[in-house]
C-alpha cells in the first residue's frame, strides 16, 4: 500500500482519514467531463452536505466520483500536491473550465433573431425555456 499512496496526489493526512462508522457513500452520478464541472461540484456538495465539516472524507469521496479521463487526469497530478477539497475542485475547474455553461445576460437577447422558417409560436417558445 505505501507504493500506491505515493502515487496519489492527495496529502498524507487525507489518505489516513477514517470514515465514520455509520458512513454510507451517497449515490450520485460520476463526473466524466461531459457536463458543467461547477454544476457537478454543487451536486456533489448537496449529496454529502452532512459531512461537509470533514474535509478529508469529502476529498476521498470526491475521488471515487471521478471516472474515465477525469480519473486519469487526477492520478496524473504530482504526488501529494492536493491538500484539501478546495484545491481539488479548483484544479478540476481550471482544467475543465471550457465545459462550463456560459451565463447569459440581457445583452444576449439582442443577438437572438427570428429565422424565416420559424413561426411566432416557436420563436416565443425560445424565451420560455
Amino acid at each position: 500500500m505505501p507504493l500506491l499512496k505515493s502515487l496519489i496526489p492527495l496529502f498524507e493526512e487525507i489518505l489516513e482519514c477514517e470514515f465514520p462508522k455509520k458512513f454510507t457513500n451517497p449515490t450520485f452520478d460520476s463526473y466524466s467531463r461531459a457536463s458543467d464541472p461547477v454544476q457537478y461540484i454543487r451536486h456533489f456538495r448537496d449529496k454529502i452536505v452532512v459531512y461537509s465539516h470533514n474535509d478529508p472524507l469529502m476529498c476521498l469521496t470526491f475521488l471515487s466520483s471521478l471516472k474515465g479521463v477525469v480519473s486519469d487526469w487526477f492520478y496524473s497530478l504530482p504526488s501529494r500536491s492536493l491538500h484539501n477539497f478546495e484545491e481539488i475542485t479548483e484544479a478540476l475547474l481550471t482544467l475543465y473550465a471550457y465545459h462550463r455553461e456560459a451565463e447569459k445576460n440581457n445583452n444576449h437577447l439582442f443577438t437572438i433573431k427570428m429565422r424565416q422558417d420559424d413561426n411566432l409560436k416557436s420563436y416565443i417558445g425560445y424565451f420560455q425555456n
